[in-house]
């Protein structure tokens, strides 16, 4: 929250990028299909690891700042793993 204040706080236009991760909807049901490309409204689909619940918690964070442009990338979707 401080970074997503410090960028806010800018007098001149700053960009906010965050790298996130899968890992930010966890316990997405495979019942439900593909992991939609946005930010989840649904906490409950963050919960597992402090780990992907803490990129969840940035995701929301930057996407409800009125001051802050920000873009969020879930670099799984880009890099595949071998």
């Amino acid at each position: 929250r401080n970074l997503v204040d410090l960028v806010g706080s800018c007098t001149h236009p700053v960009k906010f990028l965050f790298s996130s991760s899968i890992s930010a909807a966890q316990a997405w049901g495979p019942s439900k299909g593909s992991v939609p490309e946005e930010v989840l409204l649904n906490p409950d689909v963050a919960i597992g690891t402090g780990y992907g619940e803490s990129k969840y918690v940035v995701e929301r964070v930057s996407s409800h700042s009125d001051s802050v442009f920000g873009t969020t990338l879930s670099c799984g979707f880009l890099i595949r793993s071998c």
